[in-house]
């Protein structure tokens, strides 16, 4: 109760010699607090609320405690960029997120930047509080001091606040006691609603290490709470928060309701913290030499190579640093030999990096389950690559989910897969976007594995990476044969292995096997040799566990033969970069991919033993599939060629190549999944040097090899020859459809069928020991090339890109038979060479008839021969206006019938466009130059070799460093030699040479890098020798002589080139044509 009084006696009662002027005074009863704006003045000793809330804080936890004198903090010129991002977000008056959370793994230095930012946010005036939570200390480590020591500080920030405060905890002085929310409440949230002062400004509230709160639970209320004073109550507060990086602490940040109200600074390797390491290391090490330099002792120490190594040990951890430096740095002792305990410790120095182990320990000792928590720890450092949690399960017998359960309080030691982390790393290191997104589990420093490794250490929680291998061995092992056997177990498993984890027993496995001694490798293996498979007493065919056996079967073989290929030890390095890049689950290794492979030089017979009636097993297992599933057989006929050429089909182009359904293949492909395989555009780039954007199918290897044997599938034996033959006619079949070639196609159809076309082709040859019949393959293979261009009035309205596949197979054709024909010498008289290369002959002059086109002068009495319409538009555009008629089927007979068209050889003309044709030179040539074959087309020899000299001359520019702008100029380079030495005299030819100076078009489109000078030397020549031949002008002659001199003078001292016999084409027209299509 107060009350005003001008009465003296009563407040000075039994006062001498008081004396007062003037004043109004008030006489309280009971305690007495006076409050001025702007700065608080306390009036009174007697607070009792203010006293009660100043016993219930943790004083420890503020930012400048005495107990946090040696707390750590940024070193200058380190963290700046993180540093200033903060301070940043705090000065922003726009900002809309009122939380800031930097979360990292151990070590990393969070609580130093937090700490540097509560400094300079106390200098700025603008930090409202501060606590830094410790585990173990007392106080720091419980929630429910947290509120009331933000609240504190608060208070003797805020005017008039700590009154309100005083009020309430003197009305219940057990208020710190209370549940987080009440607390929140009632010392934050209700003080600042009653304040009429409005901020400028958010103040700054710094929360440091809420993980090492003792409760977890406590850890996602803290956050929750925090979350409600910023997004709903709207305290003008702001609060950075820098935890570990927790799975339970993930999750709350997720929810929605903190997505528009934080900001995450996540503190990896893209902050660059190894350059802020040697930074820190580099001064304390200098202060370290500083010290000693003074007794002379140490210079020029330690060396960069030492801070490097020591940087890469600290793996991004700021603690790792200053551990090491504290320890070198120590009173009494020698820096290099302190250093030299660090670069090489002995079981004798483990207490080296003490304060570091206690976090381990500390962090490892939240996990219940220790046994199961060592072995997937020491997996993940005994696995060649990282893998995905699951693959743990499977590997240990754990239940699906166990792994990622025992490490769920380990993400601060611990780095989960992280798709948009994983993203961001990917573009940092530079590397592809591999298919196996997953990255798998990886510890987040080396030193961890140190601490681990380290028995004296890592007491309870060491880590024997030997027994891990055998481990691991023993288990792959039975983990495969379990799932081999899974047809015929009584009961069926409720949870199938990972794709990724047959990956990894498939190419890694034998890494382990090799890791164990001679008695680990016998009791792993030594299981297989009881299975023998009945498969009158299994499941059915249609049980889903034969896709399990399959794929384990297929793994085992891989396995075992893999074993066989590496027994001198010879097996992949550890990738450097922390992601399996190459843990390639649908890799299967057949005895005919490893070359070479010599059976007799397998020391272990034992083994080599297992691999051979393992693959009899498999297969047993393909002859019982097959024989049980004969939509697979339908399916493969449906796809010409897919099952003897290994090579990846596009699944959504195989309906426009042969008119199946994407539905249908994918459904065939869900049903016979233990022989296909299906892979999206990541997979197969990663794996092929084929690119590819779309999702394909292959056919397994083992599969492949098993249908390529006559000796092993028998029934099932897919002849290779005929079949190549018969999916080519099939193909050619396609692409002569007038159906077909007007639709327009997707691009990957067509590019998908000329890469088919090409790899048959490629592989069928004529065999002189085999009797052609009529109805042989080949025969009518060859009957059907006959026809491969369809008619010009179809093609016409045809796609372009249509046009231009027609256009690819028929010259593809075209070479093929023209590598055909010189096979079969002119000495064979048996008559089925004769019949072979008059149906060649044939083949040849139809697709040639059809294919090209004569272009007649307004008189009639010229003809220029070019290609027809449609294919001129694929290999000139410019020309597509104007378009020759193509003769075709109109020619007649080809011996001069009277329907014949008949002009003059002697005004015929060739086009520069059958220098489209370059690559099929001598077929060609075989074909204008006999009048019987082309008939309208023929040209005399002499007449082809001379236009065509000329046509190639004008296109040899000596001063065109690129020849591949303009399609014309390379096929220009590579045949003007080979032309000129069969060409007549012509003033155009002369004229060509006068003009023409040294140049590219001298090396006969050789490629850079060969020896030029020599093959410039060369081509000038065989210029001498036809400009001598024929009776050329003398001063044409004596210019190539000059040029041959300078080029003699560069090349070598040689003598004057004279009159010698004519050269041939071999070595004048030295470059080969190679199949280069415009």
């Amino acid at each position: 109760m107060i009350r005003s009084s001008k009465s003296f006696g009563a407040f000075f009662h039994g006062a001498n010699g008081v004396k007062i002027d003037g004043g109004t005074f008030n006489e309280v009863h009971g305690n007495f607090t006076h409050f001025e704006d702007h700065r608080t003045i306390v009036n009174n000793q007697a607070e009792l609320g203010w006293n009660a809330l100043s016993n219930a804080i943790a004083s420890g936890a503020i930012h400048n405690a005495d107990e946090r004198s040696s707390a750590p903090k940024c070193h200058p010129d380190t963290r700046t960029e993180i540093l200033d991002m903060v301070k940043t977000w705090i000065k922003d008056p726009n900002s809309q997120s009122g939380i800031m959370w930097m979360h990292g793994p151990i070590g990393v230095g969070k609580t130093a930047i937090a700490q540097s930012i509560a400094e300079w946010a106390y200098a700025e005036c603008i930090l409202g509080g501060s606590f830094f939570f410790l585990r173990g200390s007392p106080e720091q480590d419980e929630a429910r001091y947290l509120f009331p020591t933000i609240a504190y500080q608060l208070a003797l920030q805020v005017p008039r606040m700590r009154e309100y405060i005083n009020n309430i905890m003197s009305i219940d002085p057990t208020l710190p006691s209370k549940d987080l929310e009440t607390q929140m409440e009632l010392l934050i949230i209700e003080p600042f609603k009653r304040l009429t002062r409005l901020f400028q400004s958010p103040l700054l509230v710094v929360i440091d290490a809420i993980d090492e709160c003792m409760n977890p639970a406590m850890q996602e209320a803290i956050i929750r709470h925090i979350g409600q004073l910023v997004g709903t109550f709207h305290i003008p507060l702001s609060f950075l928060i820098s935890t570990r990086s927790e799975a339970h602490i993930h999750e709350v940040f997720d929810l929605p309701e903190f997505s528009h109200i934080t900001r995450r600074i996540v503190l990896d390797k893209q902050f660059e913290p190894d350059n802020d390491i040697r930074t820190v290391l580099t001064h304390g090490f200098s202060r370290i030499l500083t010290r000693m330099e003074i007794t002379g002792e140490i210079e020029l120490w330690p060396s960069p190579d030492v801070i490097d190594t020591l940087v890469t040990k600290s793996s991004g951890q700021f603690i790792y640093a200053t551990t090491v430096l504290d320890f070198i740095g120590a009173e009494w002792h020698m820096p290099d030999q302190q250093l030299a305990i660090v670069l090489d410790p002995s079981p004798a120095h483990s207490n080296l990096f003490k304060k570091l182990d206690a976090l381990y320990t500390q962090t490892l000792e939240r996990c219940p389950y220790r046994i199961d928590l060592v072995r997937a720890l020491s997996l993940m450092l005994c696995l060649h690559c990282p893998q995905p949690p699951e693959v743990y399960d499977d590997l240990l017998g754990f239940a699906r989910g166990h792994t990622t359960r025992l490490l769920r309080g380990m993400h601060s030691l611990v780095k989960f897969p992280d798709a948009l982390e994983d993203a961001n790393e990917r573009i940092r290191l530079n590397q592809n976007q591999e298919y196996d997104v997953t990255c798998g589990l990886r510890l987040h420093h080396t030193s961890f594995a140190d601490f681990l490794v380290d028995q004296n250490r890592s007491k309870g929680f060491f880590v024997d990476l030997s027994a891990m291998h055998s481990e691991l061995a023993k288990a792959g092992f039975q983990l495969l044969r379990e799932c081999v056997a899974e047809p015929w177990r009584e009961t069926a498993r409720s949870v199938f292995p990972r794709h990724e984890t047959w990956g990894y027993l498939k190419n890694h496995l034998t890494i382990h096997i090799s890791a164990c001694d001679e008695t680990a490798k016998a009791a792993a293996v030594i299981e297989l040799d009881d299975f023998k498979p009945d498969f009158s007493l299994a499941r059915p065919f249609q049980d889903v566990s034969w896709n399990l056996a399959f794929d384990a079967l297929h793994a085992l073989v891989t396995v075992l033969i893999k074993a066989i290929a590496h027994q001198d030890g010879s097996y992949p390095p550890t990738p450097s970069f922390p992601h399996s890049e190459h843990s390639h689950w649908i890799h299967d290794v057949t005895f005919e991919s490893i070359v070479p492979f010599d059976r007799d030089s397998v020391s272990d017979k034992a083994s080599l033993k297992l691999v051979l009636r393992y693959c009899k097993v498999l297969d047993e297992f393909y002859d019982f599939a097959l024989s049980k599933s004969q939509d697979l057989m339908n399916f493969l006929t449906r796809l010409p060629g897919f099952a003897i050429s290994n090579e990846p089909f596009i699944v959504d182009c195989l309906e426009d190549i042969f008119g199946v359904s994407q539905s249908s293949v994918l459904a065939h492909m869900d049903m016979n999944k233990r022989f296909l395989h299906r892979w999206d555009s990541l997979e197969w780039d990663h794996v092929s040097n084929i690119a590819m954007s779309v999702e394909v199918v292959t056919i397994n290897p083992h599969m492949y090899s098993f249908l390529s044997d006559p000796s092993r599938s028998q029934s099932h034996y897919q002849q290779p020859t005929n079949s190549h033959i018969n999916a080519c006619r099939n193909l050619v079949k396609v692409i002569r459809s007038p159906e077909w070639v007007k639709l327009e196609k997707k691009d990957g159809a067509l590019s998908c069928l000329e890469r088919m076309l090409k790899l048959h082709l490629d592989t069928i040859n004529v065999d002189p020991s085999t009797g052609y019949t009529d109805d042989h393959p080949l025969i009518l293979l060859i009957v059907d090339f006959a026809g491969v261009i369809c008619d010009m009035s179809i093609l016409d309205a045809a796609p372009l890109a249509n046009v231009k596949l027609v256009w690819s197979a028929a010259r593809r054709i075209l070479d093929w038979i023209q590598r055909q024909k010189s096979k079969i010498s002119s000495t064979h008289k048996d008559p089925i060479f004769w019949k072979l290369e008059a149906l060649f002959t044939r083949s040849n002059n139809e697709i040639y008839l059809r294919m090209l086109a004569l272009e007649f002068c307004e008189d009639g009495k010229a003809q220029t021969i070019t290609l027809c319409g449609p294919f001129l538009a694929c290999v000139d555009p410019r020309r597509s206006t104007s378009m020759p008629t193509p003769l075709g089927k109109d020619v007649g007979n080809l011996g001069g019938g009277s329907d014949t068209v008949r002009v003059s050889p002697h005004s015929t003309r060739i086009s520069e466009a059958l220098l489209a044709l370059h690559a099929l030179r001598y077929s060609l040539l075989a074909f204008l130059t006999q009048e019987a074959c082309a008939g309208p087309f023929y040209i005399p020899a002499d007449m082809y070799h001379t236009q065509f000299a000329e046509i190639c001359l004008d296109h040899c520019d000596p001063l065109m460093s690129d020849i591949t702008g303009n399609w014309r100029v390379l096929p220009a380079h590579t045949e003007w030699g080979f032309h000129l030495s069969r060409a007549q005299p012509s003033a155009r030819l002369f004229t060509q040479l006068q003009q023409l100076g040294t140049g590219r078009w001298l090396a006969g489109g050789t490629p850079h890098g060969a020896n030029l000078k020599e093959i410039h030397l060369k081509s000038i020549m065989g210029i001498i020798h036809w400009l001598e031949v024929s009776i050329a002008p003398l001063d044409l002659h004596d210019r190539w002589n000059n040029m041959l001199r300078d080029i003699e003078g560069i090349v070598q001292g040689r003598p004057l080139v004279r009159r010698r016999p004519r050269m041939s084409f071999s070595e004048f027209g030295h470059c080969e044509p190679s199949i280069i299509m415009p």
